[in-house]
């Protein structure tokens, strides 16, 4: 890397840490995405996805769902892996048991798998909750394909607020995680870095929300828990 170069934003969490070493020991401000602690030279952009989690599992809860599914996604991509753990300690605290969980892969064919197989689930789950948006269409696809409907007998929710999400039929309640957000920040935060004459990195919180679409309802009457 050339030795002009005074920051660099690099917005996935995905990243070997020897970088994150390097380029911090050779004083260049540095902004991640959902990757490394803050320190020197080092700030990081957090996406909230355990908030983002939360609000959807209460907002289910509160319509009376309680067998709630989820469709998680890759099982060592680390975004994945916090939505996960955010749906089981959400479900717990409410005192409800987490599960199925069904392990997908973020496609929509993974999501049409598992709306198939919920379908045939007995006792059947009131709501699914999907990893992210494209996996949520396929399970809608899947469940409204084995004669269930969306959400009269079962809900599903999706996480991104993705252009998806809006043009679905039904529209998808998602979780808007503002995409819009990463790169302003890192930009204001990288100058502040660079402008900083000791610069020492903070940890940003980008905020989640819940968008309540067409694809979840109350709980079905008369579903034995």
């Amino acid at each position: 890397m050339s030795d002009n170069v005074s920051g660099v934003a690099i917005m996935t969490s995905e990243i070997n840490s020897s970088l994150i070493n390097e380029l911090a020991g050779r004083k260049i401000a540095v902004t991640f995405l959902d990757h490394a602690p803050a320190r020197g030279y080092v700030s990081t952009l957090r996406i909230d996805y355990k908030a983002g989690i939360e609000l959807t599992v209460n907002y289910l809860y509160n319509l009376g769902h309680q067998r709630i599914a989820f469709v998680a996604g890759r099982p060592k991509l680390k975004s994945n892996i916090l939505r996960l753990e955010a749906y089981e300690k959400a479900m717990s605290r409410l005192g409800l048991k987490p599960g199925p969980v069904i392990h997908g892969a973020l496609r929509f064919e993974k999501g049409l798998a598992a709306g198939l197989a919920i379908a045939k689930m007995s006792p059947r789950p009131t709501a699914v909750m999907s990893v992210n948006d494209l996996t949520a269409v396929g399970v809608l696809k899947g469940l409204t394909s084995a004669g269930c409907r969306v959400p009269e007998d079962i809900s599903v929710t999706g996480f991104d607020r993705t252009r998806l999400a809006e043009y679905s039929n039904p529209s998808i309640t998602t979780v808007d995680i503002h995409r819009d957000l990463p790169g302003q920040m890192a930009a204001d935060v990288l100058h502040e870095l660079c402008s900083s004459a000791d610069p020492h990195g903070k940890e940003h919180e980008i905020p989640a929300e819940l968008i309540v679409g067409h694809s979840s309802g109350p709980a079905p009457s008369g579903v034995s828990l």
